[in-house]
């Protein structure tokens, strides 16, 4: 269940069919033990994130999810796939290592930009800086990885995916590390939400 401090960090974030999060695992296995810097994302917290939100107070947390309500009803679904294998800012100078998604419609790229625009109305503008790309992260390196891009297996070919929904995560500390929580999800394309006059959004 949720935390219960009075701030939750919050994100926004499309979940991805499990027999693909253990295929993309599968593949990269091969290449975890010459990284030993490497602090590797546990496979239930893969996600394409959609919009990071950072602390909000959780008195505030229900007025977040309608927001995301809101956002969701002008969008349907996208079909999408993994793509390459990549990292930030670059595998010369790596921080992330992650799998893109090939959203060849930019749907949700849209749906993206759609969540900025609403939690900007809100209060909640956006930190992230880079144009928005769809990606799972694999891997968090201490300080920046000087990679082989040559050295990393290339993905399997695997069935595209519908993202056919929104979540609404919380991020919670626990002794062995992050865990997401689901605080509430929206189908894309659903019903109008209740308009409810509300303040905006606090954040720290």
């Amino acid at each position: 269940m949720p935390g219960t401090a009075a701030r939750a960090r919050l994100f926004v974030a499309a979940c991805v069919p499990k027999g693909h999060l253990r295929a993309l695992d599968d593949a990269v296995s091969p290449v975890r033990p010459s990284l030993a810097n490497a602090r590797w994302t546990e496979t239930a917290n893969q996600h394409l994130t959609l919009k990071f939100l950072g602390f909000i107070p959780r008195a505030d947390v229900d007025t977040v999810a309608e927001i995301m309500a809101a956002a969701a009803r002008s969008h349907r679904g996208a079909t999408v796939s993994l793509g390459r294998l990549g990292a930030f800012p670059s595998f010369r100078r790596a921080r992330v290592l992650w799998a893109g998604v090939d959203d060849p419609d930019g749907a949700l790229a849209r749906l993206a930009s759609s969540l900025d625009r609403a939690y900007a109305a809100r209060g909640c503008a956006s930190e992230e800086r880079r144009p928005y790309t769809p990606h799972l992260t694999i891997a968090r390196f201490k300080g920046f990885a000087r990679l082989d891009a040559g050295a990393f297996p290339k993905l399997p070919r695997l069935e595209p995916f519908r993202v056919e929904s929104m979540t609404l995560f919380e991020s919670v500390l626990h002794p062995a590390g992050a865990r997401y929580e689901v605080v509430s999800v929206t189908p894309l394309g659903g019903p109008d939400p209740p308009v409810i006059d509300q303040p905006p959004v606090g954040r720290k």
